[in-house]
């Protein structure tokens, strides 16, 4: 496939890499192409501690069983995002979470993509994070409701509910973000356990993180295939991500609520020693997202707790529940094209 790489730097100096696919298997790149370019564009964005890979990672030798080769092959402009976990350097490297992305990067990115294009519009994917950044930014701008020309979510976050497990869920409802902080430091999350699990053979990393997710989240990756495959897959999960990011996630899990922004001074755990009044975190107003929205959850995902995210989007917002299917499935599942993908083409013409 073709393969174009672009920087886009953002208001705050942050360098965010963008991966096109401009044509179908075995065409050109569209670096000189006059503008607007033919084929509409569709941006994809990345979950938490994933990757722009996650979207062609897959090994089989069906190219179609990703995602990204599947939009390019079916006549779309296809950018694929690297958010600010995926990037080095910087003063404020671990300083953003959801509300940084949503406020600077994606409206960056799409003015980026619009601008190379010279087209008026552009569809937006996005999975997991990449969905509740994406939720976040059309709420609070209109200017970027006339941009997204629709809004893809699969395993969209927008009110997960606690983790399976005990101990996660004593930190989230037991601690503050001053608790948080003092525990995992203020900079990368886990990022010892990171670089250990990282020096290890693809199995052995393959093996710890399916281990993780089962222990946290209780998901099975049967259905990503052979372990092989597995590796391959799983190789590309538990990448850099900052604390703040995790705390942000932490704050709307113990609300019990839709998005919210980061609350700086949050804190009622045990290392409260303020007297002042506890203040809820502001909420995103979701409501009053316009443009097209159409929202693909498992089944089975006790990540995106979809019967309560409903009722905090616009009545237009449209929901397909795919049966048996937790978090990953969506973009990593053997059958995700058929139970998927398959829809989302007509979507997106």
């Amino acid at each position: 496939y073709p393969c174009e790489e672009h920087s886009v730097r953002t208001t705050d100096g942050t360098i965010l890499k963008l991966w096109r696919i401009p044509n179908a298997r075995h065409g050109t790149t569209r670096y000189s192409d006059e503008k607007p370019t033919t084929l509409p564009g569709v941006i994809l964005w990345h979950g938490l501690g994933l990757s722009s890979a996650s979207w062609v990672c897959n090994p089989s030798s069906n190219v179609h069983e990703n995602f990204a080769f599947v939009l390019a092959d079916s006549g779309f402009d296809v950018w694929l995002v690297d958010g600010r976990v995926s990037n080095e350097g910087g003063k404020k490297r671990w300083d953003f979470g959801i509300d940084e992305i949503s406020y600077i990067d994606v409206p960056a990115v799409v003015d980026y993509v619009l601008n190379t294009t010279g087209r008026k519009t552009v569809s937006y994917v996005g999975f997991s994070q990449g969905t509740a950044t994406a939720f976040a930014a059309l709420s609070v701008s209109e200017e970027l409701n006339r941009k997204i020309n629709v809004f893809i979510a699969l395993a969209p976050c927008i009110q997960p509910a606690l983790p399976e497990n005990t101990v996660i869920q004593s930190l989230i409802n037991l601690y503050g973000p001053k608790g948080i902080y003092r525990i995992l430091g203020s900079n990368q999350f886990l990022g010892t356990a990171r670089k250990l699990i990282h020096q290890t053979t693809p199995h052995i990393h393959s093996m710890a993180v399916r281990k993780a997710f089962e222990i946290i989240f209780g998901w099975n990756c049967s259905s990503f295939g052979c372990h092989d495959r597995q590796a391959a897959l799983l190789s590309h999960a538990f990448g850099r991500l900052p604390v703040k990011n995790v705390v942000q996630w932490f704050q709307i899990i113990k609300e019990n609520n839709a998005l919210l922004h980061y609350q700086e001074h949050e804190e009622d755990g045990p290392f409260d020693n303020s007297t002042q009044q506890r203040t809820t975190p502001t909420k995103y107003p979701l409501k009053h997202i316009s443009t097209k929205l159409y929202l693909f959850a498992g089944s089975i995902d006790n990540l995106c707790h979809i019967s309560e995210a409903k009722h905090h989007l616009p009545p237009h917002a449209q929901v397909k529940l795919i049966k048996n299917y937790n978090h990953l499935d969506l973009i990593w599942a053997t059958d995700a094209k058929e139970k998927v993908w398959d829809y989302i083409i007509p979507i997106l013409r």
